[in-house]
């Protein structure tokens, strides 16, 4: 039987004041004068001074450090060099101070001499500098993972090819990313089409849509039902401001109403009723005044309008059942109030939509919008609906509201279209 022999000779000769440390080979720790927790293993390993927290596997490994601790090697020649090419394993380019690195692989070397927490493997591998892992020589071709592969930190890649998904959590920054795309090959143009357009700014391309197509357009409108047809309620008190004219019969006399506002004066309307009553609080006379469009001489023509200006002053000019005549004012106005009445049917004409053509489909809806005189869930129940008509291009359209059961005041749609 052939005898194998184990070589001992001159492991850690020279380490004199170092401890917990380990040497199986010749030269092995052979001048480390005070390093300790070692493991070297192999002819030559971890062989210069002052090293400490290391461990060596493999002739030669980490045989150049002088002073680099926690490093790790495994592998002939592995941590003892750095850098490219036929160079890398001459005197200038010994691996001499790195710290905390692991080089697994024949000659696998660091990038400069004094890298720290650097981690190359691989046969010939070489390091990325400091704070970088190395997997694979520069002429590895493919590298396999099996499973989910995770880089909390990003991936950059030159050449990479992905057979399955890729998913993108965060921003993906890409250089000439599309080289192949399902089957296409050498590049891809990228034109703008039909509403849609490109503009480059500083490396950036941006996508945005043209009103001529594909995209959507907004405008949200208030319609109301019964502005045409509103009333006004009045209420004035006491004597007349001229006469003094009493107010207790008034609703027996034949009577024409105009009244001022805080705008305008001398305007007309349809009394609709007028009724005397006693008011307790000022202890005189009274009338309530109902009074329906249309409204005239005036800035405003509809009830809304008029009661924003203010009424401020009230003549009646009356022919009694004895057939005397009566001309007075009051100013003495306690109330003034808006009447919605029922309504089945508005339009209101939308313009300034530019974006509005021939062919445009457009859709009104109520969409959770709110008014002082509705809420969303009113149309609900009233079966209101909105419809489109009379579109004109560049112009805008008319909108037709329904309201079946009838319905007051206003509301609010937004309309959508392309």
């Amino acid at each position: 039987m052939e005898r194998v022999q184990f070589s001992l000779i001159r492991a850690a000769t020279t380490n004199t004041t170092g401890s917990s440390n380990t040497a199986i080979g010749p030269s092995a720790l052979g001048a480390v004068t005070g390093g300790v927790f070692n493991t070297a293993i192999g002819s030559e390993t971890l062989s210069s001074t002052l090293v400490s927290n290391s461990t060596a596997v493999g002739a030669g490994s980490i045989q150049f450090n002088q002073s680099g601790n926690y490093n790790t090697a495994v592998g002939a020649f592995a941590g003892s060099f750095w850098g490219e090419g036929s160079t890398a394993s001459i005197s200038a380019n010994q691996l001499q101070t790195g710290e905390n690195g692991v080089y697994i692989g024949y000659y696998a070397r660091g990038s400069t001499f004094n890298q720290t927490n650097e981690i190359v493997i691989g046969a010939n591998a070489v390091g990325g500098g400091s704070n970088t892992a190395v997997i694979g020589a520069t002429s590895q071709v493919s590298a396999t993972v099996y499973g989910l592969f995770n880089a909390p930190s990003g991936v950059c890649a030159s050449g990479a090819t992905f057979s399955g998904q890729v998913r993108v959590n965060g921003n993906l920054f890409a250089n000439n990313i599309v080289n192949a795309l399902n089957g296409f090959t050498g590049g891809v143009t990228l034109a703008a089409g039909t509403g849609i357009t490109f503009t480059a700014s500083s490396g950036t391309i941006t996508l945005a849509s043209t009103a001529s197509g594909g995209s959507t357009n907004t405008t949200t409108q208030t319609l109301d039902f019964s502005s045409a047809i509103d009333h006004i309620e009045v209420e004035i008190v006491g004597g007349g401001d001229d006469f003094g004219t009493s107010l207790q019969y008034i609703e027996n006399n034949t009577n024409i109403i105009t009244f001022d506002t805080g705008s305008a004066s001398a305007y007309t309307a349809v009394l609709d009723s007028i009724q005397s009553f006693y008011d307790v609080v000022s202890g005189a006379w009274a009338a309530r005044i109902r009074l329906k469009p249309p409204f005239g001489n005036g800035t405003s023509t509809t009830a809304e309008g008029i009661l924003g200006e203010a009424i401020i002053a009230v003549y009646i000019d009356s022919t009694s059942s004895g057939g005397a005549n009566v001309s007075d004012f009051w100013t003495n106005i306690t109330s003034q109030t808006l009447l919605h009445k029922q309504a089945t049917q508005v339009v209101k004409t939308v313009t300034g939509q530019t974006w509005v053509t021939a062919g445009s489909y457009i859709e009104c809806k109520v969409l959770g919008l709110t008014t002082a005189d509705h809420t969303p869930e009113d149309a609900i129940l009233e079966g209101v609906r909105f419809e489109i008509d009379n579109i004109v291009a560049g112009t805008g359209f008319d909108i037709i509201g329904h309201a079946p059961e009838g319905t007051y005041g206003k509301y609010s749609v937004k309309c959508l279209g392309q």
